[in-house]
């Protein structure tokens, strides 16, 4: 592919990448003498109708938007059987090659980065697109540190009906949402998602989520909680940790809603840096309850001696102290909300003079159940009187969810649990006329139920149907053949061998003529079947007759 020209006007000049649908190369537009970046749909790809509609897909949707977070399409077509896209190049590094290089970024580029991808997927989202597959690797960051998010190749508009009719999950599995490993259509709040698992990477060096396999990574998107970033590292701030919580919450509910309410927290977060950086430690809600309290105190006693004034001056000075309201242009620093219950939030919200609303609530392992977990505006920004606050109150922990073990092998079935961090109790046998014998036909606790406290599950194994059909064996006599044939059955959900024996019965006794281990759906060598006549030839499966023939002639 390399120095080949399509439709005699873009030149691939070298490859910078690949996905699983695609090549990526810079190329060189010959017309306008501008370097770009070619995508090429995969040879093994091109044949399948429905993949070159959804690589289509990418170039007519993202086509349609222009930001300057966003690479732009410049093209697309195709040329002797070659589906291509021209897009904008982006000379530099993606985010996944940076933080390979870098490690974790500080607080203030990652927010930065944070805000510039929100921006674009605000964008996106204004025009009915959902992206789908925000990751490290499609975050283009310029030599000015410009972030472009690219390859929209999985994107769809979110009020078309989805397809998840192939059962294939669409995103690296790393960064996807729970709504997308479960299959289940998705909406801007994916991509917020996404984006958690990015910024939480970005910060802390890894993702939310590891585990030895990908589909143990799935089942960590769609059960377990996110591990505290701040466990991870140790001096980035509670609000930082609030929001990334938000961003990965499983419920939508409790999730952040839109693009423009994360950047909302975003920027809020990134004007109070500057003080943030300069403070020696945080003061705990506790404490400054206590102060805003006695603060509260002197107010109260100050408004009774102003009462027990009117005794002396009269009815004036009563009308001056009780009517006064104080400046209504008065900034007014916000308190410290987090971690206090909602009741004492809402007293110390309106000693100060501002307002409380409760915006949701969330999943938190670090905050305790019933008390607020974040806030906007956040501590310490100046506002005027009487401005809303608005907060989230926690869950608690989310209890932990049974996964789905159905069908799995004993084995396999303890390793997705021993993966959720649960263990078997106890493994019972039951009779079922659908599961295959050894395979799990449900736990107690049921998959998707809140696991016990003691996190001990029962497994249900099949001992199969508890009266398996007969087949009844029936004499056959053939035309005159020399060599005989058998194939094993198919067994559903086992690749168990089984010993396979042919024999042969006539006048002068019974002969083994073979006799091996075969596994299901594997086929014998062809028998010859001896010379005598009459002779009657049967084939056991595990020494069970399932084949007699009985040849005369």
């Amino acid at each position: 592919m390399q120095g080949r020209v399509l439709n005699e006007r873009y030149e691939l000049l070298e490859k910078i990448g690949e996905g699983g649908m695609a090549l990526t190369w810079k190329g060189r537009d010959l017309l306008l003498g501008r370097e770009v970046a070619v995508k090429v749909m995969r040879e093994s790809l091109a044949a399948d109708p429905q993949f070159i509609a959804r690589f289509r897909q990418e170039a007519q949707a993202a086509a349609n938007l222009s930001h300057e977070h966003i690479a732009a399409i410049y093209d697309f077509g195709s040329d002797d059987g070659i589906h291509y896209i021209v897009m904008e190049y982006v000379p530099g590094e993606d985010l996944k090659q940076h933080l390979k290089r870098r490690g974790p970024l500080a607080l203030p580029e990652a927010l930065e980065l944070a805000i510039q991808i929100a921006e674009a997927l605000e964008a996106a989202h204004a025009k009915g697109i959902v992206h789908r597959d925000i990751k490290p690797a499609n975050i283009l960051l310029t030599e000015e540190g410009l972030v472009k998010v690219a390859d929209f190749g999985i994107a769809r508009v979110f009020s078309a009906p989805d397809d998840n009719s192939t059962g294939t999950l669409i995103g690296s599995v790393h960064y996807l949402s729970p709504e997308q490993a479960r299959g289940e259509a998705v909406g801007p709040q994916a991509d917020i998602y996404s984006l958690g698992t990015v910024i939480f990477e970005a910060l802390t060096g890894r993702p939310p989520f590891q585990a030895s396999n990908p589909v143990a990574v799935v089942h960590k998107h769609i059960y377990d909680p996110p591990p505290s970033p701040r466990s991870l590292r140790t001096d980035l701030p509670l609000e930082v940790e609030n929001i990334l919580l938000c961003c990965l919450s499983k419920d939508l509910s409790n999730r952040y809603a839109t693009a423009r309410e994360l950047l909302n927290y975003l920027r809020t977060l990134q004007s109070k840096l500057p003080s943030m950086a300069g403070e020696k430690a945080e003061k705990s809600a506790a404490a400054q309850a206590r102060i805003i309290g006695k603060k509260a105190k002197k107010r109260r006693l100050a408004a009774a001696l102003a009462a027990a004034g009117v005794m002396v001056l009269g009815g004036l000075g009563f009308f001056f102290f009780s009517s006064y309201p104080g400046d209504a242009d008065e900034q007014i620093e916000v308190p410290r909300l987090v971690a206090l219950d909602i009741f004492s939030a809402r007293r110390v919200a309106e000693e100060m003079g501002l307002r409380l609303r409760v915006a949701g609530s969330i999943y938190s392992p670090r905050i305790a159940k019933d008390q607020i977990i974040s806030q906007l505006p956040l501590p310490e920004v100046k506002v005027p009187r009487g401005t809303l606050i608005e907060v989230k109150i926690s869950l608690g922990q989310e209890a932990l969810r049974v996964p789905e073990v159905k069908n799995m092998t004993e084995t396999q079935a303890r390793q997705a649990l021993d993966q959720a961090l649960l263990k078997v109790k106890d493994v019972k046998e039951a009779f079922d006329p659908t599961i295959p014998a050894g395979l799990v036909i449900s736990s107690d606790p049921p998959a998707g139920a809140a696991a016990p406290e003691d996190g001990a599950i029962i497994l249900i194994i099949s001992k199969g149907p508890e009266n398996p059909p007969v087949t009844p064996i029936t004499p056959v006599t053939p035309p005159k053949q020399s060599k005989i044939y058998y194939t094993l059955p198919e067994k559903a959900g086992s690749s168990d061998a089984s010993e396979v024996i042919v024999e042969a019965s006539d006048a002068h006794g019974l002969k083994v003529l073979y006799r091996a281990q075969h596994a299901p759906g594997e086929s014998i060598p062809p028998q010859e079947i001896p010379g005598t006549r009459p002779i009657t030839i049967r084939i056991k499966l595990d020494n069970r007759v399932v084949r007699e023939v009985t040849f005369d002639h």
